[in-house]
């Protein structure tokens, strides 16, 4: 997970604050236009998305209250069954991975209809 460790000090109201929000940003940004939600900019995320973020225990119950879903680390932890509510729905599912390769993780999410990313836990996107 990441946290404090790895700069982020807490989220507010959907906002990264922390010395790693810039980078954490960047990454959701990204997926989120990989998703075609956004254009890929924060300064322009529509104000009604909303996402369900590593809270698969609630999945079943909220996927009707939310517009995507974002995951970290499922394929690592044997848990991607329970975001294919969001994926019956035509919603799509962010998914992360940190530990794994690309050839460890893809042949699970991309049956399942994930737009899946590896990057590494300090969180480095280039700089534009």
């Amino acid at each position: 997970m990441v946290g404090a460790a790895h700069g982020l000090a807490r989220v507010v109201s959907g906002q990264v604050v922390g010395s790693a929000g810039g980078r954490w940003a960047a990454v959701v940004c990204g997926l989120l236009a990989l998703a075609g939600c956004t254009s890929g900019s924060p300064r322009r995320t529509p104000p009604r998305s909303r996402r369900l973020k590593n809270d698969l225990d609630q999945v079943d119950d909220l996927v009707d209250e939310f517009d995507f879903a974002v995951d970290e680390s499922c394929v690592q932890y044997r848990e991607c069954a329970a975001l294919q509510p969001f994926t019956a729905q035509g919603k799509p599912v962010l998914h992360v991975e940190y530990g794994l390769s690309t050839a460890e993780f893809c042949p699970v999410t991309a049956p399942l209809g994930f737009r899946s990313i590896r990057k590494p836990v300090a969180l480095t996107a280039p700089a534009s």
